[in-house]
């Protein structure tokens, strides 16, 4: 490291090594691995959040029933699909897509992409089809393993779709907020 001497008149504080005065101008968040790396924390934050707080809080009365149903004296194991049609999934799928397609609509007004227009109209489908499959689910002819195996898919599809448009709505806000 270098120092420079001052000249007669000039103080000692205003001699500072070119490194010094080099360092102290870059910004880090003019540099593109440091925005990438926050842009990428951010991200997973919100999606993480979205996760627990959607996914997993509209699942937990189903874990909590079964590992209630689990302590009790009696108690007979359900098979996975008659598990799945008590979860209510129907319901949990139209909570999720409902909840993407307002984030994505919320997300459009500030930049257009083609693909959460179209993952915004794969949600609106699978509301429709989730909020009209589950008017019979609960009927006294319903087969609960039907019932299970096609709310277990809707509702994987639902997670696919929202997923993936939530994904590109926090992407895009994280983005922004970094710039």
């Amino acid at each position: 490291m270098t120092t420079t001497v001052p000249t007669p008149g000039e103080d000692a504080a205003s001699a500072s090594p070119p490194e010094a005065t080099q360092a102290e101008s870059s910004d880090p968040a003019a540099d593109p691995a440091e925005l990438l790396r926050r842009i990428r924390k951010e991200t997973f934050t919100q999606f993480g959040g979205w996760m627990l707080g959607s996914v997993l809080f509209a699942l937990t009365p189903t874990l909590i029933q079964y590992f209630a149903g689990r302590q009790t004296a009696g108690y007979v194991q359900p098979e996975l699909t008659e598990m799945m049609s008590r979860a209510q999934l129907y319901l949990v799928s139209a909570g999720i897509a409902i909840q993407a397609i307002i984030q994505a609509l919320i997300e459009l007004r500030k930049r257009g992409a083609f693909r959460l227009i179209v993952l915004c109209l794969f949600n609106l489908i699978i509301l429709v089809f989730a909020l009209f499959l589950s008017s019979s689910a609960d009927g006294p002819n319903a087969v609960k393993s039907v019932v299970g195996e096609q709310s277990a898919w809707l509702f994987f599809w639902a997670f696919v779709c929202a997923g993936s448009s939530t994904w590109i709505c926090v992407k895009g806000a994280a983005e922004r907020d970094a710039a």
